[in-house]
């Protein structure tokens, strides 16, 4: 088996990415058009970090309501992303 890494296609998932939050289920949610495999890390507005992990379809957001930062991390790739739960 043969495998074939294409960085082109890391930044095309990685800019592809969206990720939200659900207020209603308290879930943070990470979407992709493309099946992904990476971390993130939660960082309030004051740059503690709040969580992280391994990034599933969603996760739960253990933090009081507020406005934090989220970084995705796919290859060593990263993108940030701003929330307000």
């Amino acid at each position: 088996v043969e495998l074939i890494y294409n960085p082109n296609s890391i930044d095309e998932l990685i800019n592809n990415m969206n990720v939200y939050m659900d207020n209603v289920s308290g879930e943070l949610k990470f979407i992709s058009s493309q099946p992904f495999d990476g971390d993130y890390t939660v960082y309030n507005l004051s740059g503690q970090k709040v969580q992280s992990g391994k990034m599933m379809n969603s996760v739960i957001l253990d933090a009081p309501s507020g406005i934090y930062l989220v970084d995705v991390k796919i290859d060593g790739k990263s993108r940030q992303f701003k929330i307000f739960k």
